[in-house]
């Protein structure tokens, strides 16, 4: 596939913690606390999206096995509903993005930002892909198109809204669709 690559504004998902209710007993379920030698299982929040690639490498690789850490992942469309199920302690942990982070400390929802979640170093980390042959090869052949995002009314659109009003491309005509 060719790929047109858009400079995306900061908007690396984040692993997300509850900042209150969680058990610090090194023994109690779902809690990755204690010693080395202590087995534990967690419950992770993800979206659909390339950024927790790594998440099932290491699962599939042995990574977390090796340091006696089951790790199950919890797929949910987007991140608001990942924090809403940390909150709530249905999940342990969580990736989510920026958007929906800034969200819900603006209402007061209690959370710790534990990492950054897709962000190895400076630059650009984030691309909109079109079908081989596709006519559109520029930000500005974007106008008026159709882009496939995770999900409407948050980080997908936003960002690629961003970028494009930075290289002068109008939005207006823009839509969005929710891949399920």
């Amino acid at each position: 596939m060719r790929r047109i690559v858009v400079a995306l504004i900061s908007a690396a998902a984040l692993a997300v913690a509850a900042g209150c209710g969680s058990s610090n007993s090194p023994n109690s379920p779902g809690s990755a606390g204690g010693s080395a030698t202590t087995a534990a299982t967690i419950s992770v929040g993800v979206v659909p999206v390339v950024d927790v690639a790594p998440l099932y490498l290491g699962i599939k690789q042995g990574f977390f096995a090796a340091q006696k850490l089951t790790v199950i992942p919890k797929p949910v469309q987007q991140g608001s509903v990942i924090i809403t199920q940390v909150v709530s302690g249905a999940m342990d942990i969580g990736f989510s993005n920026n958007v929906s982070l800034i969200a819900a400390a603006s209402r007061g929802i209690p959370l710790r930002i534990v990492a950054a979640g897709n962000q190895a170093g400076p630059g650009m980390y984030s691309a909109i892909f079109v079908r081989a042959g596709s006519p559109i090869r520029t930000p500005q052949d974007l106008a008026g198109k159709r882009i496939a995002v995770n999900a409407l009314a948050n980080v997908g659109p936003l960002v690629v809204n961003a970028a494009l009003q930075a290289r002068g491309v109008g939005i207006h005509g823009i839509s969005y669709v929710a891949i399920h």
